[in-house]
């Protein structure tokens, strides 16, 4: 299969051209991002809505001010230009996550690993995570792309632990890769990664200080602002409980327990994947006891 791989990418990534198409999708996120971004600079970046339908009938700008100053080029681009570009640019990271993928994998040649690329993208474009982050405009390819382009490319330190901790600083969930470092024993990464998450956060603080300290202060473990947490989108643990329960897990003595638990089979998984220098392995561990523990997980982070 892997000698028709390149038909293969063209008919899926055809098929994905035509889709959006015949049904152009609605990417809120992306609207959120390209509209709210600009207020960071006048002020009132957190209190912009997007009026959208149930469950979530407002969207607000949910990321740290960073991210506003990451995306403030789109605001500058029509709207036309800024979904397409923005569809190729996440197609594109979809394609070099698979190629760093099939780096952490195995040692194989360029051209199966590119290969093999090809088939995994073909076929990653339909998986549902990824369809979400296409049709919703999210940023979780780039960020997925950096953190991984980072881990399987760079040598350096600082290199990696650079794009783990820009990446953090943008949206707080690629934070987790941390824990890849750690297990790892890479500590000089970790250092690196907490220093560039540290700095691109100092950088937004010097442009938009309101904005900031609002962020940090308040807003930052307000997850009401992103969504009910019992809503059958959230697949992490507290959202499967809170439906199981009929109100918010924390507030139960159920919590604790579970989350002992889970987190102790994490770390059984990790010792497993480190004893077998299995990178991919002690990556994917990291991630997935991120998505579970995090309070909030929706659908298209499990990309």
């Amino acid at each position: 299969m892997t000698g028709h791989a390149g038909w293969c990418l063209t008919v899926s990534i055809a098929l994905h051209v035509l889709a959006i198409s015949v049904f152009p999708p609605a990417p809120l996120d992306l609207r959120v991002y390209r509209d709210a971004s600009p207020l960071l600079l006048s002020g009132g970046l957190y209190d912009y809505r997007l009026h959208t339908a149930p469950p979530i009938p407002l969207l607000a700008f949910t990321y740290p001010p960073f991210a506003a100053l990451v995306f403030l080029p789109l605001a500058h681009l029509p709207w036309t230009a800024a979904l397409w570009l923005w569809q190729a640019a996440s197609v594109a990271a979809l394609f070099a996550i698979s190629v760093c993928t099939a780096r952490l994998v195995s040692a194989d040649t360029l051209r199966r690993t590119m290969s093999h690329a090809m088939i995994w993208t073909a076929a990653g474009l339909w998986l549902e995570p990824v369809r979400h982050t296409l049709d919703q405009g999210q940023v979780n390819l780039l960020l997925d792309a950096l953190v991984l382009g980072a881990l399987a490319v760079v040598r350096t330190a600082a290199g990696q632990g650079g794009a783990v901790g820009l990446a953090a600083a943008v949206k707080l969930t690629p934070g987790v890769g941390g824990l890849y470092f750690l297990a790892t024993r890479r500590w000089r990464a970790a250092a690196w990664a907490l220093a560039a998450a540290c700095a691109a956060t100092a950088l937004a603080w010097q442009i938009a200080p309101r904005e900031s300290a609002r962020y940090w202060s308040t807003l930052v473990t307000d997850t009401r602002r992103i969504g009910p947490v019992w809503s059958v989108r959230n697949q992490s643990l507290r959202g499967a409980l809170s439906r199981l329960l009929g109100h918010d897990a924390t507030l139960s003595p159920a919590w604790w327990p579970v989350l002992a638990l889970v987190t102790a089979l994490a770390a059984d998984a990790l010792l497993n994947a480190v004893t077998r220098h299995d990178l991919l392995g002690i990556l994917i561990t990291a991630e997935l006891y991120g998505l579970l523990a995090c309070p909030i997980s929706w659908s298209h982070h499990w990309i």
